[in-house]
């Protein structure tokens, strides 16, 4: 059949975040196993996997060049890790794996189930904002706990951490805020889909975290709070992320059951300066 003289166009979304506060820490690899799986591979640093909780302030979700919205005035919290897929006869491809999506917006949850087959949990978030410091509380985490995450925003002019997984700060970036890819783990567990997406943030500073909230990592990899260890923390301001469609399905070797999906209403409450 001959090609169609006008090539179709390649659908792109964008969200817009107006803050993202990204908390990484350095687990035993162990607490990776049966949440990334082949052909996935965790990207270990050091023997070390690396887990970030993602916290944003979301403006709107978009097609590019196109006015209508999808969603708007929403917030959310990822827990993602870096992984690579080995592609047949290609280079490798590396991205962020997606293990839990927590939203207190029902249309980004909808996008998330129709675009990407995703099944996002529903949650209660608030943010309030207080200058020179930022303060976290989360609530609904395991038993119902309230938890905290408190920031210094003024850490960016300290010595990196020489404990850290990272050299220094752009190579911290260079493993977890620039993938090439969302790598988004069906709802029934039997494949993931590659989303090619494009990071961008007009600053991304380091941050000083005093009191840390680990209850919610801690359920979503099924580990003791004493596992997480925290590397470092970053704070990005006016972030833009372009995500194109469709995804590439990639088949696992075996089935992956989904993790806390469609546990129902949870009340997540994020106070940020």
């Amino acid at each position: 059949m001959a090609r169609p003289p006008d090539e179709w166009p390649i659908p792109a979304y964008v969200v817009e975040l107006r803050e993202r506060i990204v908390v990484s820490y350095r687990v035993p690899a162990r607490l990776l196993h049966g949440r990334t799986a082949a052909p996935l591979q965790p990207e270990l640093v050091g023997g070390r996997a690396v887990v970030a909780l993602c916290l944003s302030n979301g403006r709107c979700l978009k097609p590019v060049g196109g006015p209508a919205m999808l969603a708007r005035e929403f917030r959310m919290a990822e827990v993602i890790t870096p992984v690579r897929w080995q592609r047949a006869c290609r280079p490798p491809l590396r991205g962020n794996c997606l293990l839990r999506l927590l939203t207190d917006s029902p249309s980004l949850r909808r996008f998330m189930g129709a675009a990407l087959h995703y099944a996002a949990d529903m949650a209660a978030l608030e943010q309030v904002t207080e200058r020179g410091r930022s303060y976290w509380s989360v609530t609904g985490g395991p038993a119902g706990r309230t938890e905290t995450l408190t920031l210094t925003r003024d850490g960016q002019d300290e010595a990196w951490d020489s404990a850290s997984l990272f050299s220094d700060q752009e190579e911290a970036e260079a493993g977890l805020l620039r993938p090439e890819c969302y790598f988004i783990p069906d709802r029934n567990g039997e494949c993931v889909r590659a989303a090619p997406l494009h990071q961008y943030a007009r600053s991304t500073t380091r941050v000083r975290p005093e009191v840390l909230p680990t209850g919610l990592l801690a359920a979503t990899l099924g580990a003791h709070p004493d596992d997480l260890i925290l590397d470092h923390a970053l704070l990005q301001k006016r972030c833009t992320h372009t995500w194109s469609f469709p995804p590439e399905r990639i088949a696992l070797a075996r089935p992956v059951p989904t993790l806390l999906s469609n546990a129902g209403t949870r009340r997540v409450s994020l106070l940020a300066a």
